[in-house]
């Protein structure tokens, strides 16, 4: 990784297939753990049926850079920069270049089971299915926060 580009470094194969849920990995200091820990989570996504991406962030670490991208799966992108920005750095970065209609994350470290990265992109088509407040169609114009607060729970009603 150069500290003059501007622009971090992508890898990744199958970046032409738009999936459906894609999964941002934000990754500082794991080079040891990274390749068995991918593969735990691409083991669970496959097992949904389900398209998938997952976006590895190498957060200012060269080493966790190079071992994730030793991890040849075509569903895997391996991004890094040269500096490190921290963990919300690497979200919105790994969000940013995010192409599947869902986007989730899940620590390198696997502090959340993959399994339930799996089972929360099984749910995908209830998720999906999840109106927008404002949009066209939906009964209701805003969210309410903190919940509850209009004695309308979580959603206000749109006026008839």
């Amino acid at each position: 990784m150069s500290d003059s580009s501007p622009t971090p470094e992508v890898e990744g194969a199958g970046r032409e297939r738009v999936p459906e849920i894609s999964v941002v990995m934000p990754a500082y200091h794991e080079a040891e753990a990274i390749a068995a820990n991918l593969g735990q989570l691409t083991s669970a996504l496959a097992k949904t049926g389900i398209s998938f991406e997952v976006l590895v962030v190498a957060d200012g670490d060269a080493e966790t850079f190079a071992a994730a991208r030793a991890v040849h799966l075509p569903e895997v992108v391996t991004l890094g920069y040269s500096r490190n920005r921290g963990k919300g750095f690497a979200l919105r970065y790994g969000i940013s270049q995010a192409r599947g209609r869902l986007v989730t994350f899940i620590d390198s470290d696997m502090e959340v089971s993959a399994g339930e990265i799996g089972r929360m992109a099984g749910e995908q088509p209830i998720l999906s299915s999840a109106p927008r407040a404002g949009a066209p169609g939906v009964g209701f114009e805003a969210v309410v926060w903190p919940w509850g607060v209009s004695g309308q729970g979580a959603f206000a009603a749109a006026p008839a």
